[in-house]
């Protein structure tokens, strides 16, 4: 009898081992609490398992979603899985166990957020299950947010475990009763129609208009072949964001539509594009319309077949945002379809935006409907100008704050290059003086540019900064440490400059390390009154300006005004050293 409860009790554990999950320790973190768990944590041979990573948050606090777009400083949360025992993935992606809140077009959660992925159990070595990875965040209050984390894990046994295998295609159920291909191709084609008529697309319908005056009185097999050749150009960008989705999803993610624009790049290239071409159109260079794309084809200002078909794919990359009515269904529908109906959803998505031009086409007579050309036309040139300037500020709104100040740094090399080629020959000038103004705007351009775009960089080797105050410097003082404070305001570009060129670079961290300097950021971007007072000492009204204090020098510190180099600063680190 007593062998026979032992052994009751012994199954009876075993069966709860077999179902309790592989749970890992809450890794410390501010205001966030992360566990990680594999239920079950001893499968059969072809069981489900499901991996869990539960994010607990403090009141106040919000993270955001997988799905959140990279726009204006919000950090989507990003699971990165790098390695796996036994476990074979089903589907690309993490879900989590309810829909994130939409505030103000952040997609967040608060309080609590399970994600959730699941694998199949198909062992090659052994019984055991593990898995690796990361968890990439961002911690935002009504007031602040905390630098983005990285939380790395792994759970159950790795050991030397390779990457995950292939991943099995998710089994998305389909409702019987409901609208079947021929509606959704209806509504696709509707959907390109108005693309035409969306806020996005706008400034090219402007330039575009031109083109269709320009035309007038051509001969009907050149305004037919210009009109298939726009045509080409819009079909050809759809077909490409077909192979996208295609892509993607056969790898992990997703695609989404107008997801271009959340492309910090691609959103830096269009600002500049749209604004060369309505300074363009504003007088100040000449290139053959319809603007900087049409560049490249036909002769007297005349549009050529290959400008007018990049037109087509410039407008078409313009209008990505703008989902107009009817196709957020069509296009969330082919997402879910086999690749053929992909394309054929996308094709004649495209064929309905540029199912104007092709009747145009057709029949040219229409465009004599149109006013005579004369006088207006300059006018109506400079408006369409000023329209593609409007929409350069549309574009530096939605573009991720950091980068403000330096796209607009970036414009100011677009114009000045611009400028050149517009204003320092003419058509009459010899080819060398061509060639070397073209090649020293393309350098000014290119440089200003670069400078521009790393401004907004983030540092590869950020010093320790602890924020500024007065009781901090008063305690440090009599600790007698060495201080590094950085007064700075966002709106600073010579501050920004010093960052990246002198402040956080790898010689300048491993002096302050090897030393052991506090380093101290001193944000002067409203003016408080406690850094007027500081700046006041140094006989500074504005910044940027960089003090170090040595050790038992209070009244002698060493000062930086204005932009420094890197050599400048590691001279003074040291001299603050001995």
């Amino acid at each position: 009898m007593y062998r026979f409860f032992l052994t009751i009790l012994a199954v009876m554990f075993a069966n709860q081992a077999n179902a309790a999950p592989i749970i890992s320790p809450p890794p410390p973190a501010g205001h966030v609490r992360l566990q990680f768990e594999l239920v079950p944590s001893s499968p059969n041979l072809g069981d489900i398992v499901e991996f869990n990573i539960t994010m607990n948050l403090d009141a106040g606090w919000h993270t955001y979603s997988i799905s959140q777009k990279k726009m204006n400083g919000l950090t989507p949360t990003v699971i990165t899985l790098k390695a796996g025992k036994n476990l074979r993935p089903i589907g690309n992606v993490f879900r989590p166990d309810h829909p994130p809140e939409i505030v103000g077009g952040s997609e967040i959660y608060t309080n609590k957020v399970i994600w959730t992925r699941r694998f199949k159990f198909e062992p090659t070595s052994g019984s055991d299950i593990g898995i690796s990875g990361s968890v990439y965040y961002g911690l935002c209050s009504k007031s602040s947010c905390l630098p983005p984390k990285t939380i790395d894990f792994t759970l159950g046994a790795i050991g030397t475990t390779g990457t995950l295998p292939p991943v099995i295609p998710e089994i998305v159920p389909t409702e019987e009763a409901g609208p079947g291909l021929w509606f959704y191709l209806g509504t696709a084609f509707l959907g390109g129609i108005l693309l035409n008529v969306m806020p996005c697309v706008l400034p090219v319908l402007v330039i575009k208009v031109l083109s269709f005056l320009q035309q007038a009185g051509e001969s009907r097999i050149r305004v037919f072949l210009l009109n298939l050749a726009y045509s080409i150009g819009v079909i050809f960008v759809f077909l490409v964001l077909a192979s996208l989705v295609v892509g993607t999803r056969a790898a992990a993610g997703h695609f989404s539509w107008g997801g271009l624009f959340g492309e910090t790049y691609f959103d830096l290239a269009m600002a500049c594009l749209v604004f060369a071409m309505g300074l363009s159109l504003l007088g100040v260079f000449e290139i053959p319309l319809p603007g900087m794309i049409g560049s490249v084809a036909g002769q007297h200002q005349k549009e050529g077949l290959i400008g007018a078909c990049l037109t087509g794919i410039f407008a078409t990359l313009l209008a990505t945002p703008c989902t107009g009515p009817f196709m957020g269904a069509a296009i969330g529908w082919a997402g879910q379809q086999p690749w053929l109906i992909v394309y054929l959803i996308f094709g004649v998505m495209g064929f309905g935006m540029a199912c104007p031009y092709l009747i145009l086409a057709l029949f040219p007579r229409l465009i004599q409907w149109l006013p005579k050309p004369g006088g207006w036309m300059v006018r109506f040139k400079e408006f369409a100008g000023f329209i593609l300037l409007c929409s350069v500020i549309f574009i530096v709104y939605y573009t991720e704050s950091k980068f403000t100040i330096p796209l607009l740094i970036m414009l100011v090399g677009v114009g000045l290059g611009v400028w050149m080629i517009g204003n320092l020959y003419n058509f009459s000038s010899k080819t060398r003086q061509k060639v070397i103004v073209r090649l020293s705007a393309l350098f000014l351009t290119a440089s200003i540019c670069w400078a521009g775009f790393n401004l907004a960089g983030n540092a590869e080797y950020p010093l320790p900064w602890e924020p500024f105050s007065d009781m901090k410097m008063e305690t440090l003082m009599k600790e007698h440490k060495i201080i590094l404070i950085d007064f700075y305001a966002d709106w600073c570009v010579n501050c920004h400059w010093n960052e990246v060129a002198a402040l956080n670079t790898k010689e300048t961290l491993d002096i302050v390390k090897k030393n052991h300097i506090i380093t101290l950021k001193a944000d002067f971007t409203k003016q408080p009154p406690e850094l007027q007072r500081w700046l006041a000492k140094f006989k500074q009204d504005g910044v940027p300006l960089t003090v170090i204090f040595p050790t038992n020098r209070e009244t002698k510190p060493i000062v930086l005004t204005g932009v420094y180099t890197k050599a400048i600063l590691l001279e003074k680190l040291e001299e603050a050293a001995k």
